[in-house]
């Protein structure tokens, strides 16, 4: 599902932010993930939205809460 929102965006450049932070590649977290490096690109530039059945993989992969990609707070990592 192609999209423009706003929303897909956000939580799309925190999806890269946090990749970076963790120094993995876009076909690291692709094969983490299972899914194809395509879905990843997608998802980071915003033009796809997560599916929500992806969240609870995203969020352990990338050791974030699920507030992490919510626009009214702040990013952080799991303690």
């Amino acid at each position: 599902m192609n999209s423009e929102n706003p929303i897909d965006r956000q939580v799309g450049d925190r999806l890269r932010v946090r990749r970076f932070a963790l120094q993995m590649k876009p076909e690291e977290l692709a094969v983490a993930l299972g899914i194809s490096l395509l879905q990843v690109y997608e998802w980071e530039a915003g033009t796809r939205s997560i599916e929500a059945e992806h969240l609870p993989e995203i969020i352990r992969v990338l050791g974030v809460v699920p507030e992490f990609f919510s626009a009214d707070r702040s990013p952080r990592t799991l303690p």
